[in-house]
């Protein structure tokens, strides 16, 4: 999985890129779409604690 600083690099770069087109009146990637909601996704994944671990303790 990659590390948090990627994912949020990653997800700020395509979330520009996916406002400037809807600003600019231009057609959004339909995979710039599911990509950046799969961003979403991970990013909230990698900050969320683990509840498997104080369950365990």
């Amino acid at each position: 999985m990659q590390d948090v600083e990627t994912l949020e690099r990653e997800y700020r770069i395509l979330s520009a890129k996916v406002t400037y087109a809807e600003v600019a009146g231009q057609k959004v990637e339909p995979a710039d779409e599911k990509r950046l909601e799969e961003l979403a996704e991970l990013r909230i994944k990698a900050v969320q604690p683990d509840f498997r671990d104080y369950a365990a303790a």
